[in-house]
């Protein structure tokens, strides 16, 4: 009732307001009319000011929207650009890694090389050993020698089809004949249980010494000659012994181990033995 009442009211007062604008003078129009005005302007300022306050907030968060949107959008394309440049990354690394060993097997032009990638670690105290993406059916055999652009890993001792095992140069069970490159000593570098390499059977009369390089001797038909194998760190000399012995630093790291070569040296060998056999019917036939 009240309501209605008061809209009764607004509508007679917005009648009397029509007379009286048509029947004041023209002189008085314009007075009256700023008079209403300045009546009406606070309740309009206002009205205005809630008006532009919610366009504001509307217009607020339908951009707000739009910036959450844009947002995302950009997180994706940082993740997706930084997944690239880590990719990028292992791609320079691995060609790095490939133009080393290409070099290596440019050093020893005489031997064929296969080129493998390591998949694997034994994760066994038995032996220290990783497995790779190559077997038979590449051409490997069981004794092939494996390096790497930094030296000697270690040998092929299980091979698959597929597969191989490659028993590395710090296992127990492992050895090769070296020569100390400056005063060409010939010895034998074992694994041992640590990190490190040892060299036996040194004359007591050598002048070895700490920062000495081991090159693979190529004696025993396994290493071909000239491979680094590691560098002598500490010399040990004991009363009544016959032979020096030192701790050597392995060439490799193989713990790192990502691709290594795999001399194929059963076909050089098989080679050499045709060749040898050719001679020998040449001397004959003579």
């Amino acid at each position: 009732m009240y309501e209605r009442g008061s809209k009764k009211r607004l509508f007679f007062f917005l009648i009397i307001l029509i007379i009286i604008l048509t029947v004041l003078p023209s002189k008085w129009k314009h007075a009256f009319r700023m008079k209403i005005v300045s009546i009406f302007s606070p309740a309009m300022h206002s009205v205005n000011k809630t008006t532009i306050r919610t366009k504001d907030n509307l217009s607020a968060w339908f951009h707000s929207g739009d910036v959450k949107r844009e947002n995302k959008k950009l997180k994706i394309r940082i993740q997706s650009i930084e997944a690239d440049l880590v990719t990028l990354e292992e791609n320079k690394l691995e060609n790095q890694r490939l133009r080393q060993l290409l070099q290596l097997k440019e050093s020893i032009p005489e031997y064929q090389f296969i080129a493998a990638k390591v998949i694997g670690r034994d994760a066994t105290n038995w032996y220290k050993s990783i497995t790779i993406d190559k077997g038979l059916n590449n051409g490997i055999h069981r004794g092939d020698p494996v390096v790497s652009y930094g030296g000697v890993i270690g040998s092929v001792f299980e091979c698959g089809n597929y597969q191989s095992k490659i028993l590395l140069l710090n296992d127990n069970n492992s050895r090769v004949g070296v020569i100390v490159q400056r005063t060409r000593d010939i010895g034998v570098v074992e694994g041992q249980s640590n990190s490190l390499l040892v060299l036996n059977y040194i004359p007591r009369n050598s002048e070895i010494k700490p920062g000495d390089i081991l090159i693979s001797s190529g004696l025993g038909s396994i290493y071909p000659k000239g491979i680094v194998v590691g560098e002598i760190v500490k010399v040990f000399e004991e009363k009544y012994k016959l032979y020096k012995f030192a701790e050597v630093k392995p060439a490799v790291d193989f713990g790192k181990l990502e691709e290594v070569l795999i001399i194929n040296w059963h076909d050089h060998n098989d080679k050499e033995m045709q060749l040898d056999n050719k001679e020998e019917v040449v001397k004959v036939s003579k």
